[in-house]
């Protein structure tokens, strides 16, 4: 927005204006919406949720802080491109491909970490081996191999189904929710 009200205040003509919005709208708003909605929020939201599932006002509170900093943030960064004028187009080229680069590394490490933080799941069922003697599937079998396996699993399943049978996210979620009610009440998880 800045850069194009520099533009806009030096004269350029009409068509170079839109052109250069149309061309930029496109990897501007994948570089934004890239940090912004798929990092730095998701990041502070999975932090904050934990401080919030312990009672704390301070989860709630600090993911509200940052909120209103990033839209804050907003107008400082419009001057940054007006005052860059064209330059800034061949400095966004330059630094985009590093950034994203950085940035879904760190969301993949945070997204990582909630998941083995976050999902779990236990499964109840017990195998009687002798009279008076059974093995818990969970604490005597699964624990002792792999902690969280079943949520690592799972989340891999689910990553697979989205990747590589293009299943809808939505469908993933109302078929999570529908195998936890009937496992639930079957008693095996």
């Amino acid at each position: 927005m800045g850069l194009e009200a520099s533009l806009e205040e030096h004269g350029e003509k009409r068509s170079t204006i839109d052109g250069l919005r149309i061309a930029l709208f496109g990897p501007l708003a994948g570089i934004g919406d890239a940090i912004t909605w798929f990092t730095i929020l998701p990041i502070v939201a999975g932090i904050t949720a934990s401080f919030a599932k312990q009672g704390s006002i301070l989860g709630p509170l600090v993911f509200f802080l940052v909120y209103l900093a990033m839209f804050v943030a907003r107008a400082p960064i419009a001057l940054l491109g007006y005052n860059a004028g064209t330059k800034a187009i061949s400095k966004i080229r330059e630094n985009s491909g590093i950034v994203s680069h950085c940035a879904s590394i760190l969301g993949c490490t945070v997204i990582g970490g909630l998941i083995a933080t976050y999902v779990q799941i236990a499964v109840k069922t017990k195998i009687p081996v002798s009279a008076g003697h059974t093995i818990a599937i969970q604490t005597q079998f699964f624990d002792r191999i792999f902690p969280n396996l079943l949520p690592l699993g799972y989340t891999f399943l689910l990553y697979w189904l989205l990747k590589k049978k293009n299943v809808s996210p939505v469908v993933l979620i109302l078929g999570t929710f529908m195998l936890a009610i009937l496992f639930s009440w079957m008693g095996v998880l």
